[in-house]
């Protein structure tokens, strides 16, 4: 993926490190990577367990969306769940970004 850096507007694919950190006990992976023109450090959350598990669980619901068999009723209970399992993906990836810093 190609970014722009924010220090001196060079164009440069990422070329990231992820590891694993551990705050208040919990593990949080956390992507690192610089501009390889003038070094400016970019870090970004990547995600937790809990964020992990939604994100299968809308996987799943899109899968089961597919299914031609689905009533009209059917698959908007399931467009609603994965609306509502998007928002709490959000909240929780905007409260590990807090914990980070």
């Amino acid at each position: 993926m190609k970014v722009n850096c924010d220090n001196c507007n060079e164009d440069f694919e990422i070329k990231a490190k992820t590891k694993m950190k551990r705050i208040e006990g919990e593990n949080i992976e956390i992507a690192k990577f610089k501009c390889p023109e003038c070094g400016e450090q970019y870090q970004s959350v990547l995600g937790n367990q809990k964020i992990k598990e939604m994100n299968n669980k809308v996987k799943s619901l899109i899968e089961r969306g597919k299914d031609l068999t689905l009533t009209i009723d059917e698959r908007d209970k399931i467009v609603k769940e994965i609306r509502g399992l998007r928002s709490k993906i959000r909240k929780e990836h905007n409260r590990i970004k807090e914990l980070v810093g």
